[in-house]
């Protein structure tokens, strides 16, 4: 059994704390909502109430003998568009949290294959990264947290979709879906999950890993056939007259020889 910490139980860290749980681990989890001890205590996960970049009310001495962090917590529409403001989450994490902990937690950062642009071809963890905007912001964010925890595990995580993320209410309010041809790069919530339960199990440290389904159908067929399998309208899909190869396909080989994951189909989204 491991004492585990998320900070930040949202639509990815919560269900991960209660599969955590399953596994037999000791879990913790935080929120910036009151109204979600209540959740958190049926569950059986000890809550926090603790919000980034804010001094803690609460008592946080559970961090001195723990295990793992995951560090769950986005880093939100002001940081992501602010070059410097990733760097007072940063700071407030190695302030409230890093000095607290011992020097063999293991630290996992869910981080986005945002950080390859959009127009790199494929791509794997090897590849030299020239982001620019939200992607270049989130990728100083990951060498910031770096320089905090040298031992940094992050996994890069796809689009997300899932239970209340099916990706056929993506584009059911739209008239068209852009880029049509270009590959899909999505990824169940499942399968994030996993990948974070084989890091911990390995107790895998200094490690970057994609986390992205293997299928990368083209946008415009993709979205018109999941926006009517959810009862939607779909909308129009226009082929481009211009022979534009830029796009992105992320690879997850790594996550799958490493951690031994076999990513579900993202066709099979309920």
């Amino acid at each position: 059994m491991k004492k585990v910490f998320i900070l930040g139980c949202g639509w990815v860290g919560f269900p991960l704390a209660i599969e955590l749980k399953k596994e037999g681990h000791q879990v913790w989890g935080s929120t910036r909502s009151v109204q979600s001890a209540k959740k958190f205590t049926e569950a059986g996960i000890m809550h926090v109430s603790l919000v980034v970049g804010e001094f803690p009310e609460e008592n946080l001495d559970f961090l001195n003998d723990l295990d793992v962090l995951i560090v769950a917590y986005p880093l939100g529409a002001r940081r992501m568009s602010d070059d410097y403001e990733y760097q007072n989450q940063v700071d407030w994490v190695e302030e409230t949290i890093a000095q607290r902990l011992n020097p063999a937690t293991q630290i996992i950062l869910l981080s986005s294959t945002s950080v390859y642009p959009d127009d790199a071809g494929e791509v794997d963890e090897t590849c030299t990264l020239l982001p620019t905007g939200p992607g270049l912001i989130q990728l100083n964010y990951e060498k910031a947290l770096q320089a905090v925890f040298p031992q940094l595990v992050i996994l890069r995580l796809a689009g997300l979709i899932g239970e209340g993320r099916h990706p056929g209410r993506f584009f059911a309010a739209k008239r068209q879906i852009p880029n049509p041809e270009a590959p899909v790069n999505l990824v169940l919530l499942n399968d994030v999950i996993e990948g974070c339960v084989q890091v911990i199990e390995r107790n895998v440290k200094g490690e970057t890993f994609n986390i992205c389904a293997d299928e990368h159908p083209e946008r415009g067929s993709y979205y018109f056939t999941m926006t009517v399998k959810a009862g939607f309208t779909p909308p129009d899909v226009i082929t481009s007259t211009i022979q534009n190869r830029a796009y992105k396909q992320v690879s997850s080989e790594k996550a799958k020889r490493i951690l031994g994951i076999t990513f579900n189909s993202i066709e099979g989204c309920e």
